[in-house]
């Protein structure tokens, strides 16, 4: 988009508050602020020898299908980082703040500026299998079956966010010998103070004169992560990938996880061929046993397990033979909080992430057309709670082959959940992974429908118990139990009638002044209680070691999110697991819904000129 106001430090307090107003009232009605995010150039021309050789450079010096950083302090590297953003309609009037940071990152070169190769991302520094990483990456890239058309989308998520992340797509064939030529799609889009889980998506029709196997989805992701990780080149990351495909598999089942494998005798079933894909998740539970664990698909009789049992099994046919696979991934991306875990195998060392999990790439067989896996006993690393969020958060699930055919083209097999944020779907979808746990201190007296109370770990769930729900004599069947440990501090609470409470950060509590998570209370708000709103006099944290617990209650998300599914627990009126789900869900849509002014408290000030400039409507 083109800018419509200086990004000069003499900008005069009238101005920014005059296009403060502008945004508030134009650019932020309804459906323009969604036309912007997608927005980009999208017609493409062919590339001159200058620009053509740093984009052979690139493409020299990578290996599709992985993700590398570019060495900024590389001439080249940096000339071609500034080309993707002039192509994406950027420049540094209008992004001042990123043209300082690249330039920043180039200097660090001195003047010789020796040439340099991009390197392999590793996405953390620590040798901590199953630690946290930030993703940045090709998502996906197909052809529409039946189609001359090419979609891809691309992906960055950083654990907590970044105060800048910039994704520029788009793609490309070659004709003519290496000159390369853009197809007729591009995208680019820039988030601030977000970053967490943030797509960018394009599609194109091949030309009838290009030849499929030559079609490439180009990917550069710019990112200054809030965790300080790029501050060593200039506080900005800038991470490339390409990807080719030709034959993508013409059937894949998944056949392993399953549902519900815990309750008996299930036949193998292909997962992603399920009718309720999509629509139900995959529940997996911690701290759970035979006796108690009729709600989950898997379960874990261990509390936070540094190794999860996730099994994986399944197929998948090409119309011709395969000759090799030569990666494969398996990550574990969480959809809240960002970032993810990672299982990683590659006939290449040095290719997968220093603190991804292993997996036997041997256990991949081959037999003509078709490549048959089976992880069923794997343990997925999981020492930084990737796998686990507490109160039914949702995880996402995706697995990637990297296969060479006998004819020496490489293509892809993907299974992954459809991501609600990426508008294009996987070749096979996979269900959302759904974690279960714990919120509530083990002892918490939970009140009956007669009066009565019991502890909440005596429920069974099977909606064949009835709690309290509200003040108004209303009652709610028990749906199930969920059971953990919490590492961090608890959350304690007292009311000025001594009750007293012990909850985990996020869990729901219902005040006088509406539905507050227990991190937020503070001494003199005023929680609801069976004879009426009592103020709290003692907010606080300690350290808990033993069991937490959480009820799910009968009641629909709708419900949930109006703060509805609701019991007495030591006499104050909190909320169940669906509540809490509720809750951050809509946390998180209010977080990227937050309007400019909102923004601009949240953005730290050196950044403000770039966002003030990117939220200017287009020129008419």
């Amino acid at each position: 988009m083109d800018p419509i106001i200086s990004s000069s430090k003499k900008r005069s307090w009238f101005l920014r508050s005059f296009f403060l107003g502008v945004i508030l009232a134009t650019f932020l009605a309804p459906g323009h602020a969604e036309a912007a995010k997608q927005g980009g150039r999208q017609d493409w021309k062919r590339l001159g020898e200058k620009h053509a050789s740093l984009h052979r450079h690139i493409k020299d010096n990578i290996k599709p299908n992985w993700t590398y950083q570019l060495d900024l302090t590389d001439g080249r590297q940096y000339a071609y980082v500034l080309h993707m953003l002039e192509l994406a309609g950027e420049n540094p009037e209008k992004s001042p703040e990123l043209y300082r940071r690249l330039k920043t990152a180039n200097a660090k070169g001195g003047k010789a500026q020796r040439g340099k190769a991009p390197m392999l991302d590793v996405a953390a520094t620590t040798s901590n299998a199953g630690a946290l990483v930030p993703l940045n990456l090709l998502q996906s890239f197909y052809r529409v079956p039946g189609t001359n058309t090419y979609s891809a989308s691309a992906l960055s998520s950083y654990p907590n966010g970044s105060q800048y992340t910039k994704i520029a797509i788009n793609l490309t064939y070659q004709k003519a010998g290496s000159q390369v030529i853009f197809a007729s799609k591009a995208a680019n889009t820039t988030q601030f103070a977000q970053g967490e889980n943030f797509w960018v998506d394009v599609s194109g029709g091949l030309p009838a004169d290009a030849q499929s196997k030559n079609v490439t989805a180009n990917m550069l992701v710019l990112a200054s992560p809030g965790d300080g990780s790029c501050s060593n080149t200039g506080g900005m990351c800038a991470f490339v990938e390409q990807r080719q495909l030709v034959s993508l598999p013409v059937n894949g089942c998944m056949q392993k996880p399953i549902y519900k494998q815990n309750q008996g005798n299930n036949p193998p079933l292909c997962t992603n061929n399920l009718p309720n894909v999509g629509t139900e998740n995959l529940v997996m539970c911690y701290y759970r046993g035979t006796g108690n664990s009729g709600d989950c698909d898997y379960w874990s009789s261990t509390p936070h397990p540094p190794q999860y049992a996730f099994p994986i099994k399944g197929t998948a046919t090409f119309m011709s033979s395969v000759n090799s696979v030569q990666s494969l991934t398996v990550t574990l991306q969480r959809t809240q909080g960002g970032g993810g875990c990672m299982l990683c195998a590659s006939q290449s060392p040095g290719q997968c992430p220093n603190n991804s999990g292993n997996i036997n790439p041997n256990s991949v067989t081959i037999s003509g057309n078709t490549l048959s896996w089976d992880w069923s006993n794997a343990g997925f690393p999981n020492t930084s709670d990737c796998v686990i969020q507490a109160g039914g958060d949702y995880t996402w699930f995706d697995m990637e082959m990297f296969v060479e055919m006998s004819t020496g083209e490489f293509t892809s097999v993907q299974f992954a959940s459809e991501h609600t944020g990426m508008l294009n779907a996987p070749q096979f979808p996979m269900p959302q992974v759904e974690i279960m746990d714990g919120c509530l201190a083990k002892g918490t007296q939970i009140t009956l429908r007669d009066g009565t109370e019991a502890p909440i770990e005596d429920f069974k769930g099977g909606n064949t118990e009835y709690v309290r729900s509200g003040r108004d004599g209303k009652s709610r069947g028990v749906l199930g139990n969920t059971r953990g440990t919490e590492r961090i501090p608890i959350v304690y609470i007292e009311d000025k009638a001594g009750r007293r409470l012990l909850l985990t950060e996020g869990h729901p509590v219902v005040t006088a002044k509406g539905v507050i998570v227990a991190k937020d209370l503070k001494v003199g708000d005023e929680v609801i209680t069976a004879s009426g709103p009592s103020a709290l006099v003692r907010v606080g944290r300690e350290q808990y070691d033993g069991e937490v617990r959480n009820l799910k209650l009968d009641g629909s998300d709708s419900e949930a999110l109006d703060g509805e599914t609701t019991m007495f627990a030591n006499g104050i009126l909190v909320g169940d697991a669906q509540m809490q789900k509720q809750m951050k869900r809509a946390a998180l849509k209010k977080r990227s819904d937050r309007t400019a002014a909102e923004m601009m408290r949240d953005i730290p000030a050196e950044w403000h000129d770039d966002y003030m400039n990117h939220m200017q409507p287009r020129r008419q």
